[in-house]
């Protein structure tokens, strides 16, 4: 992983120069790549586009700041864990967007990097979490991606499943070695966690005074020492976070800057923009210096389009089924029925949490689609069911008055 790290301290001094539109797709399971060209033409610029964003199951999404920071020595707020200091919702959406990745190669794991959901089977993050080609004059696959949703305090989340990588997408010029290309990349996950977590969509925005004068957020899992401090230590186990406007970024430039510098491990953060109704990502952090994260434009956009809607699963099929785990009665007595959508019957594994996130009881059983609870000692409050079977995992919020 030292090749990534070193992706990360140098500077972003080019602009991109004749970049090339293939993307290759490296299927893991069979070793095989494929050289996807663009779907041309492209249609008329817009002043801006997006994906659409969906908020999940766990209910009213998270809050985040409209209003700037006061200035820390720069545009942006201190990195701080998410949740210990600045009490973020990691059952929450967009919180629970977030991922952590981590990395196999000849049965090691490596801790990777940071990337966010942006579909049912999508997560943007940057081309050398997936590839390190770069720096080894060749094409160099991870074996695999393990990806964590909200994972914090050096633990997955109790109620969002990891998911193991099925395919890689990077850009031609990463691929080659290239310098002056798009260092995003996607990874096709073999399990729709993004049905769980939500997801959020991936933009352009050609408005340089929407860019420069809006509050973006910025989460990532660093896991080497400050740059600028070393004493301060991130190892990869906590979620942090930080908010603020954008440096000043000229339009003809290749990069969005948060003005303060990065480490390894925050590598492939977004760039989220909310106004709490909608939640897009413009960029995807490629460079230490100043904490430059790659920009989503117009071509680039298309690009990863083209691969999200004709390659990469969407989902719909999960989507048309009802996958939701219902409670009743809501608010519980004395019994609570929790009802899944299954075909048959299957085993299952039930987690009981508060709302805390203290773990409450454990169950384990044969289920044709109904589990029975009797309320033993419960107190008055919100609670989390969480059962895990065969197909996926499944979670509601119930309240006991």
């Amino acid at each position: 992983m030292r090749s990534l790290a070193l992706l990360l301290l140098l500077l972003p001094a080019f602009l991109r120069a004749q970049p090339n539109d293939t993307i290759v797709e490296y299927t893991i399971a069979t070793g095989q790549t494929q050289f996807i060209p663009p779907a041309l033409p492209f249609p008329p610029q817009l002043v801006s586009d997006n994906t659409g964003w969906n908020t999940g199951v766990m209910g009213a999404p998270q809050t985040l700041s409209q209003t700037p920071p006061v200035s820390t020595g720069g545009p942006f707020i201190q990195r701080l864990p998410a949740v210990g200091t600045y009490g973020l919702d990691l059952d929450l959406f967009p919180v629970s967007t977030v991922v952590k990745i981590k990395n196999m190669r000849n049965d090691t794991l490596f801790d990777g990097c940071t990337g966010i959901v942006i579909g049912p089977y999508t997560v943007l993050t940057m081309s050398a979490c997936l590839n390190d080609g770069f720096f080894t004059n060749g094409p160099l696959w991870y074996d695999s991606a393990i990806v964590y949703p909200a994972y914090d305090l050096g633990l997955p989340h109790p109620l969002f499943d990891s998911a193991t990588s099925g395919k890689y997408y990077i850009f031609k010029d990463w691929y080659d070695g290239e310098s002056t290309g798009d260092f995003c990349g996607l990874i096709e996950l073999t399990k729709p966690i993004g049905l769980s977590t939500g997801w959020v969509g991936m933009g352009y925005n050609t408005d340089t005074a929407f860019m420069n004068n809006t509050v973006f957020h910025s989460f990532t899992y660093p896991n080497v020492p400050d740059v600028i401090n070393p004493s301060v230590q991130y190892n990869g186990d906590t979620l942090y976070y930080r908010y603020g406007e954008l440096a000043y970024t000229p339009p003809s430039f290749d990069y969005y800057s948060l003005g303060v510098p990065s480490t390894h491990g925050e590598g492939g953060g977004p760039l989220l923009w909310t106004d709490n109704q909608a939640w897009i990502t413009y960029g995807t952090l490629v460079w230490a210096s100043q904490s430059s994260h790659r920009k989503i434009d117009f071509r680039t956009y298309h690009l990863l389009l083209n691969i999200i809607s004709n390659y990469i699963p969407n989902g719909v099929e999960e989507q048309e089924k009802d996958l939701s785990l219902q409670a009743f009665p809501n608010p519980v007595h004395e019994q609570l029925q929790l009802k899944l959508p299954l075909s048959g019957t299957q085993r299952y594994e039930l987690d009981l949490y508060s709302i805390t996130g203290q773990l409450m009881e454990t169950h384990s059983g044969s289920t044709e689609g109904t589990v029975t609870l009797q309320r033993r000692s419960w107190p008055a409050g919100s609670y989390i069911a969480v059962i895990r079977t065969d197909e996926r995992v499944y979670h509601c919020r119930f309240t006991a008055d």
